[in-house]
């Protein structure tokens, strides 16, 4: 049980530092834009709750998928981090 638990956070790990990584480029792209004053193309002009709602589900979803469906079978040899 602990190798899969490490496999599963290591995964875990990879993918919230990416998301962070992704927010602070994202951050930085905005800042470029309000420096040099570009209008930015609106995408949604007006968009749903009902969207907004529908793509934290589906991040959710990823997030608890995507590090559960890479943990492997419990007889695998166990992930670097864990045999530290």
């Amino acid at each position: 049980m602990m190798r899969k638990k490490s496999r599963v956070d290591s995964v875990g790990i990879l993918v919230a530092s990416g998301l962070i990584a992704g927010e602070a480029l994202t951050g930085l792209g905005f800042a470029t834009v309000r420096f040099f004053d570009w209008k930015v193309p609106a995408i949604f002009p007006d968009p749903s709750y009902i969207t907004g709602v529908g793509a934290l589900i589906l991040l959710a979803f990823v997030m608890l998928r995507l590090p559960l469906s890479k943990a492997g079978r419990p007889e695998d040899p166990a992930a670097p981090a864990a045999m530290m």
